[in-house]
């Protein structure tokens, strides 16, 4: 999954499928349910303050699982304390985690993640997933960077 800050808004615009991924129901244009996201917790933590306040305070953090993240001072603690790696732990769909690492240029600002079962993201194979989604993120900055 790709997704970027656009226009004061977090949106998916590229989801490329796999036969190992599960399958969620995350659509291109998703908007109102970034704090319940990897992508969005990412990108939110990627905001300047007042960038991060303006669209926290146009989305309420509704409940999409009995995990999801709903107190404002809870996400905000989450994304400071992320390193750069956001995570979503079932708040968006139950059976479903996601991890996510910020792709940034001076024209683009976003995340790209992968969505894993949580019984794929424990241990050593969380670092593995974070080790390459890394990795990955920093070639999609050098794309986006050589075509801005």
């Amino acid at each position: 999954y790709l997704a970027a800050h656009v226009d004061g808004e977090i949106t998916v615009v590229e989801i490329v499928d796999s036969a190992k991924s599960p399958s969620i129901d995350l659509w291109v244009g998703m908007n109102d349910s970034a704090h319940a996201t990897a992508l969005g917790k990412c990108i939110l933590g990627s905001l300047e303050d007042e960038e991060r306040e303006d669209y926290l305070a146009r989305h309420p953090l509704h409940s999409l699982t009995r995990r999801t993240v709903t107190s404002r001072s809870a996400l905000e603690g989450e994304i400071r304390a992320s390193a750069g790696v956001a995570r979503d732990h079932e708040e968006y769909a139950l059976g479903v985690q996601c991890i996510a690492a910020p792709v940034i240029t001076a024209d683009f600002l976003g995340a790209v993640a992968v969505a894993c079962r949580p019984d794929q993201v424990a241990g050593a194979k969380e670092m593995a997933i974070i080790t390459a989604l890394t990795r990955a993120s920093r070639r999609i900055q050098r794309s986006i960077a050589i075509t801005d």
